[in-house]
């Protein structure tokens, strides 16, 4: 498959830094907007907000086509609605299953990631890795119903965990093989709850950051620029629960990073305080890609071969991929 950028590939801290670009022009009367208040509708953007429509959808024809062995499975999960006294939700996803695979990982995209815009993509960059990949639309976003929160997507996170690790045992009773969790942009955060809550046996960040607070003082200061101390910043108490740093502090699991030299939305330093934030060991790596923006990060450079290194390792295959890096992690 041909990779692209979703055609949303906007991220939602794009937006956010929009917003707050706008915010930083209001500082001119300064009087009147000196706070600005950022709950959970600045960092994340169902359907209805972003007016998302899937232009297709993601089949198993173009895969089945390159590689008669794969398979596209659709999945669903039932989740608790926000409401107590409302139905459940339906989370809908797709899983790739391939015979030669090593590991399972489950994947959490950005903001505005869909399956049917995006998740070609994601399937097409790990294609070089033996993995099975797992992935959902959030609550709220394209075939999964709902209406998103931080307090829900966050437990949603580990019910499709728990929903993923339960498929795999059950698939392989002798031995139930690796599940990798890899978070991307806003993703990054829902794994990182996994990982604090769950046995994960590795975990994959791109486009990391330490929390909502960290990226939106990034984004005021790269809009608002000198104006930036003057303006404050007032974040939702479910926002501000989400902390990479404390999530991961005691993690240590074998772990990959990867950040963009050119991310302008969550930009390296972000990533690296989050890889930082984990234990010492050899069991974690940090790759930077100098040249990679926001978006694609696992198809830059030494990314790919990094990434099937790390399944690998998991997996307790000696050797390492055609290509593959293995320069000490930072």
């Amino acid at each position: 498959m041909r990779f692209t950028p979703p055609a949303q590939a906007v991220s939602h801290l794009a937006a956010l830094a929009l917003r707050l670009g706008l915010a930083a022009a209001c500082l001119l009367p300064l009087a009147a907007c000196q706070t600005l208040r950022l709950g959970d509708q600045e960092f994340i953007k169902p359907d209805r907000v972003s007016g998302f429509q899937a232009r297709s959808t993601l089949q198993s024809t173009a895969l089945s086509r390159e590689n008669p062995a794969v398979r596209l499975l659709p999945q669903s999960l039932s989740v608790p609605s926000a409401s107590a006294d409302a139905a459940p939700v339906l989370l809908q996803g797709l899983s790739l299953q391939r015979p030669d695979a090593l590991a399972t990982v489950l994947y959490f995209g950005g903001n505005l990631f869909h399956i049917d815009d995006g998740g070609d993509a994601v399937l097409d960059a790990l294609a070089g890795c033996p993995v099975n990949v797992w992935m959902f639309d959030y609550r709220g976003y394209g075939r999964s119903g709902g209406e998103p929160k931080v307090e829900t997507l966050t437990a949603d996170a580990l019910r499709l965990y728990d929903h993923v690790r339960d498929h795999v045992r059950a698939q392989q009773p002798a031995g139930a093989g690796p599940v990798l969790v890899h978070g991307y942009s806003l993703g990054s955060f829902m794994a990182g709850q996994v990982a604090q809550a769950r046995p994960v046996d590795g975990l994959i960040l791109s486009g990391a950051a330490p929390s909502p607070r960290a990226t939106a003082e990034h984004a005021v200061r790269r809009r608002a620029g000198l104006l930036a101390p003057l303006l404050k910043l007032e974040i939702s108490e479910g926002l501000e629960r989400i902390d990479n740093r404390q999530a991961l502090a005691a993690y240590r699991g074998p772990t990959l990073v990867l950040a963009g030299g050119r991310d302008e939305t969550t930009p390296a330093e972000l990533g690296l305080a989050v890889f930082e934030a984990l234990p010492g060991g050899e069991h974690k790596r940090w790759v930077e890609l100098p040249g990679a923006s926001h978006a694609g990060l696992i198809r830059q450079g030494p990314a790919q071969p990094a990434y099937c290194e790390l399944v690998r390792q998991v997996a307790g295959s000696t050797g390492a991929p055609t290509g593959a890096s293995t320069g000490a992690g930072r």
